[in-house]
């Protein structure tokens, strides 16, 4: 049964294989047999993609290359001026008028990128529907009114985001060269804390909600 829209077969497939962490973040162990196809391209093209979107400039600056084995940055108006991102290594192109990548000293480079748009209550939910892709089955109806809220084109949390998810980059080498998943339950009911908390590490981001 999909633990997101509550359907199993023959009303929904589950032929598909589904990410517990999206595969754009280098994800290739951890999979999810509770997600219908549905629910999965659902996901993928709507807060999966804002996620993408608010992770870019980071992906860029780790070399996360996610499912395609290659990223790309195009300035939005000049886009001969570009960065070019596989196996690990930078290729800047650009016409002179536009630094892309400047060395501000031996030990820093700062990237300038232009962000792309993002809905950030969509990145929130990205990482909420993660968080209940690992979660014990013992443990889902406790998340009912979660998934439903997921499910949701709900908005309203969107002007408090930074206070929903705290957010720390690692600058130099891969700080986590794998991603690791971990929620947390609260163990005494009577503290004013979260439920349940869920922590991601990869590369050089850890992100917690």
């Amino acid at each position: 049964m999909c633990r997101f829209c509550g359907r199993k077969e023959p009303e929904v497939y589950f032929r598909k294989i589904a990410h517990a962490i999206p595969e754009s973040l280098e994800n290739i162990n951890l999979f999810t047999n509770y997600e219908c196809d549905e629910c999965n391209h659902k996901f993928g093209n709507t807060i999966e993609d804002h996620l993408n979107k608010y992770l870019f400039p980071n992906r860029i600056a780790s070399c996360i290359l996610g499912k395609k084995g290659t990223i790309t940055y195009k300035h939005p108006i000049f886009e001969e001026n570009r960065i070019d991102v596989t196996n690990g290594h930078w290729e800047v192109k650009t016409d002179g008028k536009i630094e892309l990548v400047q060395q501000i000293d031996e030990h820093t480079l700062q990237i300038n990128l232009t962000r792309q748009t993002y809905i950030p209550v969509n990145v929130y939910k990205a990482l909420v529907k993660m968080a209940i892709s690992i979660v014990p089955e013992s443990e889902i109806s406790n998340f009912d009114n979660t998934i439903k809220w997921l499910q949701s084109d709900e908005k309203s949390i969107e002007d408090y985001f930074g206070k929903f998810v705290i957010m720390r980059f690692f600058p130099g080498l891969e700080r986590f060269p794998y991603i690791k998943a971990s929620l947390f339950k609260r163990k005494d009911d009577s503290l004013i804390t979260p439920a349940y908390q869920f922590f991601i590490s990869f590369s050089n981001c850890a992100y917690s909600s």
